[in-house]
């Protein structure tokens, strides 16, 4: 009980300080779009201002601007230009914007729960209070929460996958091997960097335990989940009769970017925008 109320005052003063930041800092640069991409799926069932990040990180910090906000694109996906935060009273920006924000509140007490489990179950409850301590006074994880940006999301479900394939380790059976996939595919499906530091973590956590039939498991529900996050949506890369044009240099005509473009490009894929 001492543990619950501690963690309960831990949270609630992190979330104040975060909150106390919403009328003070602008929209960064990041949020506006973000906020845009979240908006059109709702709006109008695409996905397509600034496609480099998937979907569901942004689906949260526009849930509550769309549905309680009442905020809207106008015809051009804009916020400002011609937008709701350019031509409406400068308190309906301010408004908007933290409930933007707030979204991603959700993804502190994820992140702070799964701090104080994961360090409870090595070292006891009070190393696991004082975790969540250093977390709630860490400056990055103070500051990232308090944007309507990807990176607290991505923070959360990375550590969420990371405690699943730690747990995994202990219990080898198919259930945390399928609780793993799930929060594997999650934190994909929020930041595309999970795609790269959770592996890893695999395994080095369950290479002793890992068998071919749970990574096949594994890398299908997660696979499922993500395009899931994309309405089951199958497509093409590029168009027949188009060029690839990126901001991003793919190297020579050899390169393995390339030759992957290549072969995958022309052919209907599921998931295609998360591919792109």
């Amino acid at each position: 009980m001492q543990a619950r109320l501690v963690l309960a005052t831990l949270l609630a003063v992190l979330v104040g300080r975060i909150v106390l930041t919403y009328a003070v800092f602008n929209d960064t640069f990041d949020e506006g779009g973000h906020i845009r991409g979240g908006l059109e799926v709702f709006q109008r069932g695409t996905y397509t201002h600034e496609a480099q990040h998937p979907p569901l990180g942004r689906l949260v910090v526009a849930a509550l601007p769309y549905f309680v906000g009442g905020l809207r694109l106008d015809g051009r996906n804009e916020l400002w230009g011609g937008g709701e935060w350019a031509t409406r009273e400068p308190a309906y920006f301010w408004k908007t914007l933290a409930l933007a924000r707030a979204g991603n509140l959700l993804f502190v007490v994820v992140l702070l729960g799964v701090v104080y489990r994961w360090s409870a179950e090595l070292y006891g409850r009070r190393a696991g209070v004082a975790a969540c301590l250093l977390a709630a006074c860490c400056p990055n994880l103070i500051a990232h929460a308090s944007l309507a940006t990807l990176d607290i999301g991505a923070t959360a479900t990375t550590v969420l996958a990371a405690y699943c394939f730690w747990r995994w380790r202990g219990e080898p059976g198919w259930r945390a091997c399928l609780v793993s996939a799930a929060a594997f595919g999650a934190a994909v499906l929020v930041k595309i960097s999970a795609l790269f530091f959770l592996p890893p973590l695999l395994v080095l956590f369950v290479r002793r335990r890992l068998r071919p039939r749970q990574v096949a498991a594994l890398v299908g529900l997660a696979f499922v989940i993500v395009w899931a996050g994309y309405g089951f949506q199958t497509g093409i890369i590029v168009p027949p009769g188009h060029g690839f044009v990126t901001a991003y240099s793919l190297g020579h005509q050899g390169s393995a970017a390339n030759l992957l473009l290549k072969t995958l490009g022309p052919h209907r894929l599921p998931a295609h925008k998360f591919v792109h």
